[in-house]
């Protein structure tokens, strides 16, 4: 008979099963050296499916990397090569195979001679498109705002109404003019001490997003539910909510359904379970799984928690019964109802089966059932004594014997006599002896009836009867008509001989010549019966073939056997057969046959011996199999089994299987200890989940649990959890890739996962929210500048041409002090003593001394300046020193300018103090709003300043020119302590 020779589980299998499951295209390659050295092109030891699909590319094990993708594989091959080299997992970004930008990233596998690479290759096009995508988002967000359906609103920093849109104010029914201005409690009272007002204070202050569903109730009585959103902004808060008071009230209904439903369920006096029919790839039903049951049920199955449980699982003895009901009622959408003895308990159930909703519905085409049960068994034991009575009919189908009956002319009613009794020793009568005929025989009984009834013949009919335990019966019945003095049938006298044993043994032998032969045929397997009294031999068809004779070509014989077998094998095989001959046991040997062409083909011979009347071998009858391409494929295995361990070891990511029934680890990759910064033997050694599930942070606990039983379920499923390394306690991210791992049958065996450290990824991610932000906030800044200082040059310009030399020169100034900005890191500040150099360097006037004693500065370095504050304050720096430049003191060779600064505190708050002096200038006009700075760069000290950024300034054209102050804040976080202040 030929045997199954599925590969053994094993590691080497756990990571070729990793590398077919993985979701992530990888591809183990071989570096090929070409003249002196330089790497010539890469063969493909190994490739998964996923690669095909990410890249788009038929990579063949076998093939090149340069036959694959010739534009790319240049850069590719230059890149592994290094990685070959150097004996370190690298990723570098190289051409992709549609023209793109991709990352390659690769890691050495095996010993460094072996020039063994693994490498998967990512598309990052996204990556480069995902920053445009964003600034589009931008310019896209006003317009979707003003005409969103849901409610949005602003608030500041103090929770005063700033705006609302058109949804919110229908919403509340009040103009924006009665609200603006006010405070989020003032408009609506009480919210101030709600949970409501607490998430608002919290978004603030810690500068997250929170959101809720609430109750709000108007003044008229009536109430709304609404879900809010609030994400911080630069103005404070942005509120999103909309009414969701129907989904609410359809909830609570939903609610108080299924309220009544469950109490119902949990009440009801039958056992209820829902259930669904699992089938294999061939629709064969192979067991069910029990979804959910009711208490009664549970009690009477004996399993506290029935959910997900199979069928198999709960039955401690087979019972196939269930299943074949289930499975009838999922094809055919008939519902049945049943009595079944249970084989474990041996209580009797009623029971019912119905499908819930459509038939063959489902993504599978398996409905679920309702399953009804209802315990008999005290109902059964009262039938039973009742049927003791009735001994003698049930005789008929299990004692062997003939059992006496006469029944009524019309064959309606039964009487049973005792085989041994004289006819007026009757019993019954039966009225219902039918029921004892099987449902699919009864027409074929009732037809010889009607026909012995019609021409009162005798009736005889071999055919099936239900047994009293259940079982199905033949019985060979005779009934003969008793003619009365009037020609009628006075009734029927006749017998039934149970033919059971007849039957079955009949059918077991045909069905076990069906059975061998198609063994035989399916298994490909050759045969011989050697007669050795005799020196006789058959062999079949097979036989002749697998030892490279045509069926008939030789008479068979051991010598014809042996001469085919290889010489290598031959004493080995010969005394293997005379051991088992002398031994009295079976006979089994693999050898080589050599036939005439040179081909080797592996053979497996299993055969036994049976004794004559003095206990000696006569008779030999035995088996052979081809095993030549088992052979090569187990040594094929062990190769590719041996590649898929060294991939594991090698890998950065973290590998890992489980036991999908007990969930224990059963095995893990180096990669955990990098990760999780834990010993892998320890993590073994408690490889239960809760150990797992501990290192990974609370908040994350559900959804990695939840995703280990999507994927006991079948699924695949992907996930990011964050852990806590036990070590050193630094939380890190894991992008968790989880699969099922089925054996050939596909029946889910165990549960992989490889875990991805995307902890850089997180931070990158974040780093990138803040610069946008950051980016939003002073594009918004910047354009209010330019907008305001173009109005202000446009109403002091003489012409268009004058208008565009002052403009020019104040964007000029503007793009000084952004370029700085642009510089600055996270946190960074520009300082003042940088904002002053950068204006008089912009005007030629460098500050070191190169320019004689006509510019002096005087101050500390590093005061930082506000980020709000620093373009309007630029803006002032310039009018200052263009004014000087044009009017003032440097507009002769003997003028003098002072510029001195000073850190000092006013109400307990760090400001900035900037004395400006002129002297040695022109003589200042008597009149003219743009003598002698007067215009735009005074309109800006006097009055810009105060009102943006809350400074104290003085601006005075005495006869030495010109002499002006600024006091400003600073911030405060940053700035050194004023002096006396510490």
């Amino acid at each position: 008979m030929a045997q199954d020779r599925g590969p053994a589980p094993g590691g080497c299998e756990l990571h070729r099963q990793f590398f077919e499951a993985s979701e992530e295209g990888f591809c183990l390659v071989e570096m090929i050296p070409g003249a002196g050295g330089a790497p010539a092109d890469a063969r493909i030891l190994a490739v998964n499916a996923a690669f095909g699909r990410e890249t788009g590319l038929p990579a063949a094990e076998g093939g090149s990397l340069r036959a694959l993708a010739p534009a790319a594989a240049e850069g590719w091959i230059a890149a592994l090569c290094r990685i070959a080299d150097s004996g370190q997992p690298a990723r570098v970004e190289v051409e992709g195979p549609g023209g793109g930008p991709c990352e390659l990233r690769a890691f050495p596998v095996g010993a460094a001679a072996e020039r063994t690479v693994g490498f998967r290759l990512e598309d990052i096009r996204a990556r480069r498109e995902a920053e445009e995508a964003r600034r589009a988002a931008e310019r896209q967000l006003q317009h979707v705002l003003s005409g969103m359906g849901e409610a949005f609103g602003i608030l500041d920093h103090e929770l005063r109404i700033l705006i609302q849109n058109d949804t919110a104010l229908r919403l509340d029914g009040r103009p924006l003019e009665e609200m603006r201005g006010r405070t989020h409690w003032d408009v609506y009272p009480g919210s101030e001490d709600s949970e409501l007002g607490r998430l608002y204070r919290q978004a603030l202050a810690e500068g997250v997003p929170v959101s809720m569903e609430h109750r709000h109730e108007w003044p008229d009585g009536s109430a709304t539910w609404f879900r809010m959103r609030a994400c911080p902004v630069p103005e404070g808060l942005a509120v999103f909510w909309h009414d969701i008071t129907a989904r609410k009230e359809a909830e609570l209904a939903l609610r108080d359904s299924e309220a009544r439903y469950r109490g119902l369920f949990e009440a009801m006096e039958e056992g209820f379970l829902l259930a669904r029919v699992l089938r294999d790839a061939e629709g064969r039903a192979m067991d069910a799984v029990l979804l959910e049951g009711n208490p009664l049920a549970s009690r009477m199955i004996g399993i506290a928690q029935i959910d997900g449980q199979r069928l198999s699982e709960v039955l401690p003895v087979p019972d196939p019964v269930w299943l074949e009901t289930c499975d009838r009622v999922s094809r055919t959408g008939a519902a049945e109802r049943h009595e079944h003895r249970a084989a474990a308990s041996g209580r009797w159930y009623d029971y019912s089966v119905s499908t819930v909703g459509d038939p063959g519905g489902g993504p599978d085409a398996t409905p679920c059932l309702a399953i009804l049960l209802t315990d008999i068994t005290e109902r059964k034991r009262t039938e039973e004594a009742l049927r003791a009575s009735e001994a003698r009919f049930r005789a008929l189908a299990t004692t062997g014997g003939a059992a006496i009956y006469r029944m009524s002319p019309d064959w309606r009613i039964l009487y049973q006599l005792d085989p041994t009794s004289h006819p007026d020793g009757t019993e019954g009568p039966f009225e219902d002896w039918q029921k004892y005929l099987l449902e699919e025989d009864r027409p074929m009984v009732l037809q010889a009836i009607d026909q012995a009834m019609r021409e009162r013949t005798m009736f005889a009919l071999e055919h099936r009867v239900r047994r009293a335990d259940g079982g199905i019966g033949w019985v060979l019945s005779r009934a003969a008509p008793v003619i009365g003095p009037d020609g009628a049938v006075q009734e029927w006298f006749g017998s039934a001989i149970d033919v059971t044993v007849r039957r079955e043994a009949v059918e077991r032998m045909i069905q076990s010549e069906e059975r061998l032969q198609l063994a035989l045929d399916v298994g490909r397997l050759g045969t011989w019966d050697w007669d050795i009294g005799r020196g006789t031999v058959v062999w079949s068809a097979e036989h002749y073939r697998m030892q490279g004779y045509a069926p008939g070509e030789v008479a068979p014989s051991y010598a014809a056997w042996l001469a085919r077998v290889h010489p290598e094998d031959r004493a080995a095989t010969e005394a293997e057969l005379r051991a088992a001959r002398e031994e009295g046991r079976d006979y089994a040997a693999t050898f080589r046959s050599l036939h005439p062409d040179g081909r080797i083909v592996w053979l497996q011979a299993l055969g036994r011996f049976f004794p004559d009347e003095a206990g000696r071998p006569s008779r030999m009858i035995g088996i052979m199999e081809d095993i030549t391409d088992a052979r090569r494929a187990d040594e094929a295995l062990r190769e590719s089994e041996a590649r898929f361990r060294q991939f594991g070891e090698a890998s950065s990511d973290l590998l890992w299987v489980r036991d999908a029934r007990t969930l224990e680890l059963e095995y893990l990759s180096p990669a955990f200890e990098e990760i999780h910064g834990l010993d892998r033997a320890t993590a073994m050694a408690d490889g239960g989940l809760d150990a797992w599930l501990a290192l990974i942070v609370p908040e994350d606990r559900d959804l990695a649990r939840d995703c280990i039983e999507r994927v006991r379920r079948g699924e695949h499923v992907t996930s990011e959890v964050r852990i806590r390394r036990p070590a050193d306690g630094e939380l890190r991210w894991l992008r968790n890739s989880d699969f099922p791992l089925r054996d050939p049958q596909g029946f889910l065996q165990r549960i992989g996962g490889i875990g991805h450290d995307i902890t850089e990824e997180k931070r990158v991610a974040e780093r990138l929210e803040v610069l946008v932000a950051e980016l939003q906030h002073r594009t918004r800044n910047l354009l209010t500048v330019v907008r305001a200082m173009a109005a202000r040059t446009l109403s002091n310009a003489d012409s268009l041409a004058d208008f565009r030399l002052r403009f020019d020169d104040r964007l000029l100034a503007l793009a000084r002090v952004n370029g700085l900005l642009s510089r600055l890191e996270e946190g960074d500040r520009i300082t003042f003593d940088e904002l002053i150099r950068a204006e008089l360097d912009g005007h030629g006037l460098p500050a070191d001394g190169s320019a004689g004693r006509q510019v002096v500065l005087e101050g500390p370095e590093g005061i930082p300046l506000r980020s709000s504050s620093v373009q309007t304050f630029a803006l002032a720096l310039h009018e200052l020193t263009t004014n000087a430049l044009k009017h003032g003191a440097l507009a002769r060779p003997e003028g003098r300018l002072h510029v001195a600064w000073r850190l000092v505190e006013v109400s307990g708050v760090p400001h900035l103090r900037v004395d400006w002096r002129e002297t040695g200038g022109p003589a200042v006009p008597e009149a003219g709003p743009d003598a002698a700075g007067g215009g735009y760069g005074r309109e800006l000290i006097e009055r810009a300043l105060p009102y943006q950024l809350g400074a104290v300034t003085s601006y005075d054209l005495g006869p030495e020119g010109l002499s002006c102050s600024v006091i400003l804040p600073v911030s405060a976080h940053l700035a050194p302590s004023p002096p006396g202040a510490g």
